[in-house]
């Protein structure tokens, strides 16, 4: 009984362990959509690589009542625009949401409800080529079965399929094209029955997703798993810049809100996600889009003091640019280089907080396919990432 009691205390009392990721205050997505036909919010965002194209999934209406669609909108001249349904190149009416919009910001991946399905939702894709978005198919019956299918997304270098299934979050190996029988994460991350919108880093190191725990009036939160020796690590919750909690005066319940179904643009540095609110005084639900920045990545073992900086690079592995981004102080530092794996030194950078390596070396002839190392130095002090190159 007193070991119950303990594991009970541990539950309801205990402060949650944080991820060592800084993410600044979340705010509302800014947009002018105030004619857009939507009676709950906006939800499920999925952005591209260049931060400039936004998904989501709203609540619409037609002559057959309520429907929820998909639609996008591009962020010009300082702002977001106004939203286009592609909802008929869909070829559904029925629940669909958007969730991963592939490296070459050409494929959207989104799940659905349709009769030509193999169960209740299945998760489709959709090519967007020369201006123009194709016919949409079905990933078939190694991914999708009678049970829900959902959420998926990929590393840049496409090697997974990452989605949820019937309450948990499974893993698919893409060879050849195909994919292999999907494999379940271990019972850490899947212990909650509650778990969902799962969403791999581009770099394959790090799985975000949401979960709730199991008894009444609880609320959904953010959790990331690292990839470490080949291992994912027991999942930890964002700090409460994400998983906020934005209650009600008017509501006698005052637990229904939560942060889920994050994205992420192709550097890392934000993270859009939905916040599931009750609104006004008749308690109206309410999904809105948030969006995050990174302020450090706290996890890393730079020493502490006037030079600390550290390094990390989006995508990696790479196809063709990545993203090298110095965290901490970057005024120390006094040079940036590419080497190759044999210590030949390939291209040098002016020091800058975001610097973009597009796979060429000093002379600008693209270098082959292969293992890097990105090489800051600060005085005595210097750091390096290793990173890949895939052609």
């Amino acid at each position: 009984m007193r070991k119950l009691l303990l594991i009970l205390l541990s539950v309801f009392l205990i402060s949650p362990i944080y991820a060592q990721e800084n993410w600044g205050p979340a705010t509302e997505l800014e947009t002018p959509w105030s004619g857009f036909p939507s009676r709950f919010g906006f939800a499920h965002p999925s952005i591209s690589s260049n931060d400039s194209l936004l998904f989501f999934r709203y609540r619409g209406w037609d002559s057959l009542g309520i429907t929820m669609e998909i639609a996008y909108t591009c962020f010009e001249n300082g702002e977001w625009g106004n939203p286009v349904s592609i909802q008929n190149e869909l070829n559904n009416r029925r629940s669909s949401s958007p969730y991963y919009f592939d490296q070459n910001d050409t494929v959207l991946f989104y799940h659905a409800e349709t009769d030509s399905g193999y169960g209740e939702f299945d998760i489709w894709a959709i090519r967007f080529e020369n201006g123009d978005w194709g016919n949409p198919y079905n990933l078939g019956p190694t991914i999708n079965t009678f049970f829900t299918e959902g959420y998926p997304s990929m590393p840049d270098d496409g090697s997974r399929l990452y989605f949820y299934r019937h309450r948990s979050i499974m893993y698919s190996d893409i060879i050849n094209g195909q994919f292999a029988d999907p494999v379940m994460l271990p019972d850490y991350i899947n212990c909650n029955p509650y778990v969902s919108s799962p969403r791999i880093s581009r770099d394959g190191q790090k799985l975000y997703f949401s979960r709730r725990p199991a008894w009444a009036n609880s609320v959904d939160s953010i959790f990331v798993s690292y990839y470490i020796n080949g291992e994912w690590q027991e999942p930890l919750a964002l700090n409460e810049n994400i998983n906020f909690n934005n209650n009600n005066p008017f509501c006698t319940n005052p637990y229904r809100f939560g942060s889920y179904s994050p994205t992420f643009p192709g550097n890392g540095a934000k993270m859009y996600f939905s916040h599931f609110e009750l609104e006004g005084t008749l308690c109206d639900p309410i999904d809105k889009l948030m969006v995050s920045e990174l302020i450090t990545d706290i996890n890393d073992d730079s020493p502490e003091g006037p030079s600390a900086f550290s390094l990390s690079a989006y995508p990696n592995p790479f196809n063709s640019t990545t993203n090298i981004s110095i965290s901490g102080n970057l005024e120390s530092v006094s040079e940036i280089a590419i080497y190759d794996i044999v210590g030949r030194r390939m291209k040098t950078f002016a020091p800058a907080a975001i610097i973009t390596w597009d796979g060429t070396d000093s002379r600008g002839v693209p270098v082959s396919s292969g293992i890097y190392f990105i090489k800051a130095t600060a005085g005595s002090l210097e750091e390096s990432l290793r990173i890949t190159l895939i052609k």
